[in-house]
């Protein structure tokens, strides 16, 4: 035998009060995983991007000077040289023309930029840079240059970070 019955009004409100009190933390819950997934998604290709460049700046020359010059000084200022575009890395011939450099990345990685720091480092203390003395004093440039190449996406939580010190002497 079949029922006619229906549902009551009670039930009703009491299946709406339940969905009403359920949706929110779910809507939460898959909104943190979507912006999950996008930091997933970004990571690496950050990671990778990072890698990209420091190899383009570690394959230069450690200074624009061959050697050090008569006052024992590398080049006592960290920049693009003479005849080199601040907008061209292409120009570049040496690790600190970097300093400074940013970028956005073209083709399917439009979000990403980065943005490079070089700064002397003593060979006891390759984690803080040295201010550059005005005026420089002979010998007083160390053979150790600390590179930082910072890449950014909106959807990582912290900016990725590759470091790397580069010196005068060239290892096999």
């Amino acid at each position: 035998m079949r029922s006619n019955r229906g549902h009551t009004l009670i039930e009703v409100v009491l299946a709406i009060l339940i969905v009403a009190v359920a949706f929110p933390p779910l809507l939460h819950w898959f909104a943190g995983l979507a912006q999950e997934g996008a930091e997933v998604d970004a990571l690496p290709t950050a990671v990778s991007l990072a890698s990209e460049l420091m190899e383009e700046i570690k394959s230069r020359k450690f200074d624009e000077l061959d050697e050090k010059g008569a006052d024992g000084n590398w080049s006592t200022s960290l920049a693009t040289d003479a005849g080199e575009s601040a907008a061209d890395k292409d120009t570049f011939d040496d690790v600190d023309d970097f300093d400074a450099w940013s970028q956005n990345f073209g083709g399917g990685f439009t979000d990403f930029t980065a943005q490079v720091d070089v700064s002397y480092v003593a060979s006891n203390d390759l984690d803080n840079p040295l201010t550059i003395p005005g005026p420089v004093p002979d010998d007083w440039t160390p053979s150790y240059k600390y590179v930082v190449v910072t890449v950014s996406h909106p959807s990582l939580a912290a900016d990725i970070q590759v470091t790397t010190v580069v010196t005068e002497v060239q290892s096999l």
